[in-house]
């Protein structure tokens, strides 16, 4: 029972997580909508980071988000291309979850919201270390347009990360 009980709270949690979230988006109702952004968001970084470079990642999750992040990855020993854009990035989303735009048309302002408000709520809740200089894998364009935006990618939570501990 006690192991349920910890389940119970990292599914609360992600909900929180989930909710904050659709909150970013203007869309709070919509929740299926932000597990398509989460999901969306975090796969199209893993398919374009080496293996070091997701670990390192993976470091500044929310515990929930780690999960999502890890669920049927497949390591390899390939070097993925790298993240030359934000229009590149753009597409990696789009092309993992097309669902995130009406009618599945392609709407860069949509992605772009979606994409605001994953990485947003991941500044929210990250430990006490320069996310900024760990996320120099995104593009400057991407950055750029991220901090523009008001994105945190600085926050004073304490640490509590067990991932690798």
């Amino acid at each position: 029972m006690k192991t349920l009980h910890k389940l119970d709270k990292h599914v609360i949690y992600l909900d929180e997580l989930v909710l904050q979230v659709a909150s970013q988006m203007d869309r709070p109702d919509d929740l299926p909508c932000a597990e398509k952004a989460v999901n969306a968001v975090l796969l199209a970084v893993r398919n374009r980071l080496t293996f070091e470079q997701s670990i390192r990642f993976l470091n500044y999750l929310p515990l929930p988000f780690k999960a999502i992040y890890i669920k049927d990855w497949q390591v390899n020993d390939r070097i993925p291309d790298k993240i030359d854009s934000m229009n590149e990035f753009i597409d990696e989303v789009y092309k993992l979850e097309p669902a995130l735009c009406p009618n599945n048309y392609k709407e860069i302002n949509e992605i772009k919201l979606a994409i605001k408000a994953v990485f947003k709520v991941i500044g929210l809740h990250i430990s006490n270390v320069d996310l900024k200089k760990e996320l120099r894998f995104l593009p400057d364009d991407l950055r750029l347009y991220l901090e523009a935006e008001g994105v945190s990618l600085k926050s004073n939570i304490i640490d509590s990360s067990i991932w690798l501990s």
